[in-house]
């Protein structure tokens, strides 16, 4: 199950619809603090279900509605809708069958909020234990809130056990083992009631026997005592008389109200089963209709979308107008500017020409003057160069013999030196061979790893193909089994239904004969037409209405030739013998009627489709099955649904049994997968490793050789050299020895110098004469010519523009004829939605008609069905009736039995000559039978006076007893229910310690590799303490991150702690994973370094996993890590809004376009990075 979409509306700070699109991967989160960051978070906790207002940081669940702003209204709802995609089946089965679904929760002020499931109403329940299916909800560890981190710091050992129980799914352990505990409590207590009052019992008891004793002594009453108990006799005689008069006249009005309801009952059975088969085809004409107007409302929409897109087409092409005309409006103000630029050249121009003309002066005669300090000033500088040079040479001869004599003796040393060092360096050179094995060896290990990448690269592949293979595998056990569990379910319904059916509405005691007949498939319309009610009827003999066992007919009286008995068609009790041999089965009407004259009295013949035909001529047509037909058939599909049931329990066993297999051996060849892919990694940055010392030998190699040849070059010129400076040596001493002796030319060199700068002077002041003259001539004529070379560029740049504007009117002339194309479609968009609007109004009317007869069919069978059960119920009442008054009538007759027997025994007389006894004559009135009976107990007291004798002590006795048996058995019961919340209370702490303890080694593990990966190193693990009881154990953290011992989470600095409850709570998310991931600014106590290995995980995670991860973060290194980003920003105070960054997509383009070499970035048409960032 992946979460795709989450949209929001008039939700806290975001007023307008916003979209957050969730894809795979990292998506991050940014924007300033109070933009609204949390409240996507918040949004996303709120639709899974979080119903705590302080959990939403409010006062009351209201807040969460936009409140409104200085320029913005409040807003009365708010709603949230998050879209999943189902493809993996693993919601619950309510919903199973939904791929793509939209949860929403919407809230309105003070009406509270209501979830919909693709436009259908759901329960919050319903919602909650979806996301609890999937291992997520609003209290999921997998969404971290911020804050969450110093939580779970500063937590305590026994708050932080929470976090365990959240991972092993027990969190509400604690209140369920308090409540079985005080449900213990009470019945403990009410066990020691039950013994006090058992004590009391006894104590009356006691007393009542004695009581009992006392009665024995009786003695009987006078005459008087016997003659009005004569009187009440007789009385009571004539009573019974009567109410058997009166209940025989009920009786009959019953007999033939039952038969009434009866008949109409069979007649809305009919009914009921026409309207049923109508059913099926409006169904599936709704549906087709349904699909009719989807169809075409998907096409209507598509409509709209081109639409759309025409309007952004016209509109760029109206921008591209705007622009030419900008472009020519450019290009007509630069021919102005070029013809006011030429003119003012040609203006220059002429001046210059003018000024050229009119100039004065005598070139000749200054540069006469010039030649002549020229000539003088030489020959005096050459005078002085003469002496300078003489000086020079004698002093620079001496001072480069000594140098000389001194730089070829250093060199000569220094170039021994040299020979001696480079000697060594070639000895040590040839005696190491270390290059040569380090380069064969480096081959050696290349050609090892690459048969090695070989290797593992074909078991990968193979593992790869195992993993597909196993893959596709459990696909199709996972189908096979939800197909098996369908059918299990649908047979599973159906049986439970009939089971209902076929139980519901017993009553009195004993069990129908119904129930313990079996009819050949195919009779039960028969049986059921020939028997109706009569199967209804119990086998215990103290029920109201039953059958009693009889013997079989001495003389049997026989069916017509060739009809056979309905008992060779029915096994079971041998109660309706009798009834079943007198019962024929025929094959059609035809053959009834040529037979009913032949019938005996109590002989019926029945034919299989519910004809009955009576001895005494009553006949009923075969039309619809009754009642008791359609419960003996449901009876015979109940056998054969158990058997389905059975089977498909069987299989739904064995097809969970193969999809775990195949799910344990998928994981074992994943495991084996990434094991391979592991190793081949390895192997390759072996490889690539081994190549880099190879690459490495081979330039040290390179190197040697380089060096041991360049030192011998270098050897042997040393040794020319050498040779070279001892010669040079011998001449420069040579030199120095033939220097003649020199003389003083100091003063002679002084006048010389002086009279070089007089003359130097004076050439000064001619030279500048003549050059100002000629440099001014040459200034005009050089300007002439920069003038005419830019009057011919502007002439050029003129003729460009030209161009450019015949180009713009073409472009001008294609994007007008494109508009014009344009405007002609959205006349044609406006038709096809006019026709398609009239479609959809026919199918949707089509639609509302299917929909309203399937409803009229729906609402008569549901109003068929209520009147068949009151019209049940009204038969069930009558039948009661008839049963009560029958059972009246019996009470009556054993009464008056009873009553003549009693009489018998006490007057030895019949019942009408009691009168006589009683002394009443004939024409005398009965007195009032309560006087009498006054009397009668007066005369009683009296007895009682003269007795003391407590006649009911028997009967309270027995009752005494009876209440203390049912103390007894109460007592027993709840023994028996306190010894069960005992063993509950065990096996729920002993399941809780189980499940605790396997989460905990889960979660230990997770949490070790986790904190040797954001730490780089080190270890740490987690510890139970305070108690030996996982249930009521702490949960303490032990680290050591690298270069420290192990200590407390308490004793790391901040970042350690954040780091390493962050590799907790990730534990317990990788332990039971989620769909959806959201981290809060869980990055924000960390540095740069830790930063980057937080993100190391996160990438991790989101490869080895499906889940999303939304990362809300201030981060720059984490922003750079994302997929994709969203920007939350609030540009008017109080309104969020979002923007989004795809960094995948942008790099992929950014790359595609560094790779183009036709395209320059500097270019019109090169895309630049900005506009290749899709928002």
């Amino acid at each position: 199950m992946d979460f795709t979409r989450l949209r929001l509306s008039g939700f806290k700070s975001f007023v307008d619809p916003t979209e957050l699109i969730i894809e795979p991967g990292l998506t991050g989160v940014v924007g300033p603090n109070g933009c609204g960051k949390s409240n996507l978070l918040e949004a996303l906790r709120w639709v899974m279900g979080e119903n705590s207002a302080k959990s939403m940081r409010g006062a009351g669940m209201d807040d969460v509605i936009f409140a409104g702003t200085a320029t913005r209204p409040a807003r009365n709802l708010a709603e949230v809708t998050l879209s999943i995609v189902n493809t993996d089946h693993s919601a619950p089965t309510i919903f199973n069958d939904e791929i793509q679904m939209e949860i929403s929760r919407r809230i309105e002020r003070d009406c509270g909020s209501a979830y919909r499931l693709n436009t259908k109403d759901v329960r919050a329940k319903d919602v909650q234990l979806l996301f609890a299916d999937a291992s997520t909800g609003a209290h999921s560890p997998s969404l971290v809130s911020q804050g969450r981190i110093g939580s779970l710091i500063n937590a305590k050992p026994q708050e932080r056990r929470k976090v365990l129980e959240e991972a092993a799914g027990i969190s509400g352990l604690h209140s369920r083992r308090k409540e079985a505990e005080s449900k213990l409590r009470s019945a403990e207590h009410n066990l020691e009631r039950l013994a006090d009052i058992e004590i009391q019992l006894a104590e009356q008891i006691r007393g009542l026997q004695k009581q009992a004793r006392q009665a024995t002594r009786y003695k009987k009453v006078s005459g008087d005592i016997r003659t009005l108990q004569a009187l009440i006799n007789y009385m009571e005689w004539l009573a019974i008389q009567d109410h058997k008069q009166l209940s025989e006249q009920e009786l009959r009005t019953v007999v033939l109200q039952v038969a009434a309801i009866t008949t109409e009952l069979n007649k809305l059975n009919r009914e009921q089963a026409i309207e049923a088969v109508k059913l099926p085809t409006l169904r599936q004409s709704e549906a087709e209709l349904a699909a009719k107007l989807h169809r075409i409302t998907v096409t209507r929409d598509g409509l709209d979308g081109e639409e759309v897109r025409l309007s952004e087409t016209q509109a760029k092409l109206g921008e591209l107008l705007g622009q030419i005309d900008q472009d020519e409006a450019r290009e007509r103000d630069v021919i102005v500017d070029t013809g006011s630029i030429l003119q003012r050249l040609l203006t220059e121009k002429q001046e210059l020409l003018g000024q050229i003309g009119n100039q004065t002066g005598n070139v000749d005669e200054l540069s006469g003057i010039l030649k002549v300090k020229q000539a003088a000033t030489l020959e005096a500088e050459w005078g002085l160069e003469e002496l300078t040079q003489r000086q020079a040479l004698e002093t620079a001869e001496k001072d480069n013999l000594n140098r000389n004599r001194e730089e070829s003796t250093h060199r000569l040393d220094m170039l021994i030196e040299q020979r001696a060092t480079i000697e060594e360096r070639l000895v040590r050179l040839e005696s190491n061979n270390l290059f040569t094995t380090a380069l064969s060896q480096a081959e050696n290990r290349l050609a090892e790893s690459e048969n090695a990448i070989t290797l593992m690269s074909v078991k990968s592949r193979k593992s790869e193909d195992n993993r597909q293979l196993f893959q596709q595998k459990e696909q199709d056990a996972r189908d096979i089994l939800q197909s098996l569990q369908g059918k299990l379910a649908r047979v599973k319904a159906e049986k439970e239904g009939l089971e209902e059916v076929l139980t519901g509405g017993e009553e009195g005691r004993g069990h129908p004969i119904l129930e313990q007949l079996t009819v050949r498939p195919g009779y039960e319309t028969a049986l059921g037409a020939a028997l109706e009610a009569d199967l209804e009827a119990s086998d215990d003999v103290t029920a109201q209405v039953h059958w009693r066992t009889l013997s079989a007919y001495d003389h049997l009286q026989g069916l017509p030739p060739g009809v056979e008995s309905m008992s060779s068609f029915v096994t079971g009790r041998e109660l309706l013998t009798r009834r079943l041999s007198q019962i024929g089965v025929v094959s059609s009407e035809v053959e009834a009627l040529s037979l009913l004259n032949q019938l005996k009295p109590g002989q019926r013949l029945v034919c299989l489709n519910g004809g009955l035909w009576r001895w005494d001529g009553l006949c009923v047509s075969p039309e619809a099955p009754s009642p008791t037909a359609v419960k003996l058939a449901q009876k015979n599909r109940l056998v054969d649904l158990d058997e389905e049931f059975a089977t498909h329990t069987k299989d739904v066993g064995e097809a969970r049994n193969q999809l775990h297999q195949i799910k344990e051996e998928l994981e074992a060849v994943r495991q084996a997968s990434r094991e391979a892919r592991l190793k081949w990694r390895e192997t390759e940055e072996a490889a690539a490793q081994a190549r880099r010392n190879l690459t490495e030998a081979e330039k040290q190699a390179t190197r040697h050789q380089s060096e041991e040849s360049a030192l011998k070059d270098r050897l042997g010129h040393l040794i020319e050299d050498i040779d070279q400076v001892k010669t040079r040596s011998l001449e420069i001493n040579k030199d120095f020895a033939a220097l003649p002796e020199g003389e003083d030319l100091g003063l002679k060199i002084q006048l010389a110098r002086q009279g070089v700068e007089d003359k130097r002077h004076d050439l000064s002041e001619a030279r500048f004469n003549h050059d100002s003259f000629i440099s001014q001539s040459d200034a005009r004529g050089d300007r002439l010519e920069q003038i005419e070379n830019e009057i011919s560029a502007w002439k050029v740049r003129l003729d460009n523009v030209e161009i450019h504007l015949g180009d713009l009117k073409e472009r001008r002339q294609k994007t007008t004829g494109d508009l014009k194309f344009l405007e002609s479609r959205p006349g044609e968009i406006v038709e096809e939605r006019r026709k398609l609007n009239h479609l959809i109004d026919q199918a949707e009317e089509e639609r509302k008609i299917a929909a309203k007869a399937l409803l009229d069919c729906e609402d008569l069978m549901t109003g068929k069905a209520r009147q068949v059960h009151d019209i049940q119920a009204r038969l069930s009442e009558a039948r009661e009736q008839k049963v009560r008054l029958e059972t009246n009538l019996e009470q009556y007759a054993e009464q008056e039995i009873h009553l003549k027997r009693r009489i018998m025994d006490e007057f030895d007389c019949q019942p009408n000559l009691l009168r006589e006894i009683a002394r009443i004559e004939q024409e005398q009135d009965l007195p009032d039978p309560e006087q009498t009976l006054h009397r009668l107990e007066r005369l009683k007291a009296e007895r009682e006076r003269l007795g003391a004798v407590n006649l009911r002590a028997d009967a309270e006795l027995t009752d005494i007893q009876a209440q203390l048996d049912l103390s007894i058995t109460e007592r027993e019961e709840l023994e028996k229910a306190i010894a069960a919340l005992r063993r509950a209370i065990s096996d729920l702490n002993r399941e809780g310690r189980a499940r605790i303890l396997k989460a905990f080694e889960e979660v230990n593990e997770h949490f070790k590799h986790l904190f040797t990966t954001l730490f780089g190193g080190g270890e740490a693990h987690l510890e139970l303490t305070e108690s030996d009881d996982p249930l009521d154990a702490g949960l303490e953290i032990m680290a050591s991150p690298p270069g420290k011992r192990m200590q407390n989470l308490g004793l790391l600095s901040g970042g350690e702690q954040a780091l390493t409850a962050l590799s907790l709570i990730f534990a317990v998310f990788m332990t039971n994973p989620s769909p959806i991931c959201v981290l809060d600014e869980v990055d924000a106590p960390l540095d740069d370094a830790n930063v980057g290995r937080f993100c190391d995980l996160l990438d991790e995670m989101a490869e080895n996993t499906s889940t999303r991860f939304l990362i809300v973060t201030h981060n720059a290194v984490t922003m750079s890590r994302m997929s994709r980003l969203f920007g939350v920003t609030m540009a008017e105070r109080g309104v969020s809004q979002l923007v989004s960054v795809d960094l995948e997509s942008a790099e992929r383009m950014r790359d595609r376009t560094s790779e183009s070499p036709s395209v320059s970035p500097s270019e019109p048409g090169a895309p630049s990075r900005a506009n290749s960032l899709p928002a």
